[in-house]
């Protein structure tokens, strides 16, 4: 992520939008398929990484528009048509699916391109239940 954001700031570019995932951070009352199995069994350094990445940006590119979005496990399927439902700060969203297709998260990085409310912030995303 240094290396991207050197050749933005060289290029006088400064909106990024990346993707991390739920759970980069451990939190009180995070599913317990993230805290039990994911993070200690499975995938703990690359959540560990993506939460270093979160904390870079955070911290030390200010001066970047950035937006990280952070899903839930991702699908190939098609889009479900549905809105995806987006909290600032968030590590994961209650009363959501815990899998979203890679197209309905691409939209929604497209969506919010020009989208000023989530510069400089890390959103939770996924679709309702519903």
């Amino acid at each position: 992520m240094k290396s991207i954001v050197g050749a933005m700031r060289k290029s006088g570019v400064n909106r990024l939008i990346a993707m991390s995932a739920w759970g980069t951070k451990a939190t009180e009352g995070e599913p317990f398929m993230i805290k039990w199995i994911l993070r200690p069994l499975f995938i703990g350094n690359l959540l560990h990484n993506m939460g270093e990445m979160e904390d870079y940006l955070s911290k030390d590119c200010q001066d970047i528009n950035f937006t990280v979005v952070r899903p839930p496990g991702l699908t190939n399927q098609p889009s479900t048509g549905k809105t995806v439902r987006a909290e600032n700060g968030r590590q994961f969203l209650d009363e959501s699916t815990t899998q979203i297709s890679r197209r309905d998260v691409a939209k929604y990085m497209l969506d919010i391109i020009k989208e000023s409310s989530v510069y400089k912030a890390c959103v939770a995303v996924s679709v309702d239940k519903n």
